[in-house]
């Protein structure tokens, strides 16, 4: 199978998943019926870079369109209006300049980026989404178009926060970002960090870390690569801090893999929240940003 960044790079198939399974966990959890992605596709694949570690789903077309993200956004924890890591690339970035977001969803960045004098822009395909980010002033594109030449070397910062993940063919979408950001701007990838994720949670995010949510899950040393294909230069790479109201899932978690992984999955109901209380409020009070937490964030300078 052909990594989604190297042509020539040894991949190797991971599991698979019982396409079902996953309809009938997304119409039980959040009541959407998703099988329609799928077009009688019976399986996925997941799949590992050998180069990168990168992982990505096959068949790599069952991607939620408009309408999918739609049911998803009745939910109100779907787009949370602060973010780690839109504070953290306020904090990277200049005052006062022209700033892209893709995936601006209802606009809750370009919010606080408007509060520093950014010219805000956004790119967004959910309507129902746009429209929010359009009524609070924000200029909201169209793929269609033609941004990628009509604003070329636009933009002194182009970002995205959560949704390379959700990218069938993550290799052009940053050509895309690439295209459209000033020689010498910024351009910055937020992603769920898989790292993070597979080290507390035995079923690796569950289904919104599995299509037609996430087709991609991504490291560090991912990001470390991009140098190599695109005309940029990683500037650094960043990790949210474990969040105080992640403590007690992340805690739990974390004992209740070591106690699978040695061996003794009959026994993991031991790590619980009461059990483990002394640990989770230490944590809370002393050590949470030792810890890394959900997201990833790396930023990059165009050459």
């Amino acid at each position: 199978m052909i990594s989604p960044f190297y042509i020539r790079a040894k991949s190797k198939k991971i599991h698979t998943v019982s396409v079902q399974d996953v309809v009938s966990t997304y119409q039980a959890k959040f009541d959407v019926n998703v099988k329609k992605y799928f077009n009688g596709i019976k399986e996925l694949e997941l799949w590992r870079c050998g180069d990168t570690g990168l992982e990505w789903y096959e068949p790599n077309h069952c991607v939620g369109d408009g309408d999918f993200y739609a049911e998803m956004q009745k939910h109100p924890w779907y787009y949370k209006r602060d973010k780690w890591e839109f504070k953290k690339t306020i904090e990277l970035a200049n005052s006062e300049i022209k700033v892209l977001e893709f995936g601006c969803a209802e606009g809750h960045f370009l919010d606080m980026a408007k509060q520093y004098n950014f010219e805000t822009f956004g790119v967004e395909f959910n309507n129902s989404a746009a429209k929010v980010a359009r009524g609070k002033g924000h200029k909201v594109l169209e793929k269609s178009e033609g941004i990628e030449e009509k604003y070329k070397g636009c933009f002194d910062l182009v970002c995205s926060f959560q949704v390379i993940e959700h990218i069938a063919n993550p290799r052009d979408f940053i050509w895309d970002m690439v295209r459209l950001t000033k020689r010498s701007g910024k351009i910055v990838m937020s992603v769920p960090n898989q790292n993070s994720i597979s080290l507390v949670d035995k079923e690796e995010g569950g289904v919104l870390n599995m299509p037609p949510h996430h087709q991609t899950r991504w490291n560090e040393e991912v990001f470390k690569r991009l140098e190599e294909i695109y005309p940029i230069k990683l500037v650094g790479v960043y990790k949210e801090p474990l969040q105080k109201y992640n403590t007690i899932g992340y805690v739990v978690g974390y004992f209740r893999n070591k106690i699978r992984n040695a061996g003794f999955s009959n026994l993991e109901f031991l790590a619980n929240k009461i059990t483990l209380w002394p640990i989770i409020v230490w944590i809370r009070r002393n050590g949470s940003k030792k810890i890394d937490g959900h997201t990833i964030l790396a930023l990059y300078e165009k050459d």
